[in-house]
């Protein structure tokens, strides 16, 4: 049996690189971890929709599987960001990266 490889945690330094990197070319991804940030868990519908009002712009459902994606390909030997539970698909954050993630938002709400 193949074993997979551990994921490694992502350090400080890693994820707000990751979030600057999404300030800048992946708007719908850095929206989808705001609001994450923001709410602590979430529904899909109240997700999308939330991101539409924080962006101004028309984002369908189909753009989480791009996000996911996109976390996928470029975590691939890293922790997860976000978890997904099945009842009703709410989104939530990994509970050891959010303080990280409060600190980053903190400062770019101070910002705009």
């Amino acid at each position: 049996m193949i074993q997979k490889p551990e994921k490694r945690p992502w350090s400080k330094e890693e994820l707000f690189e990751y979030l600057d990197y999404l300030q800048e070319y992946g708007e719908f991804s850095f929206y989808y971890l705001l609001v994450l940030t923001e709410e602590k868990q979430i529904g899909f519908n109240e997700l999308v929709n939330k991101i539409k009002v924080l962006s101004g712009k028309k984002f369908t459902g189909k753009n989480i599987a791009g996000v996911l994606g996109g976390m996928s390909r470029r975590s691939l030997r890293k922790e997860k960001l976000v978890f997904r539970r099945d009842d009703g698909w709410i989104f939530l954050l990994n509970p050891k990266y959010s303080e990280i993630f409060e600190s980053y938002f903190s400062d770019y709400n101070k910002s705009k």
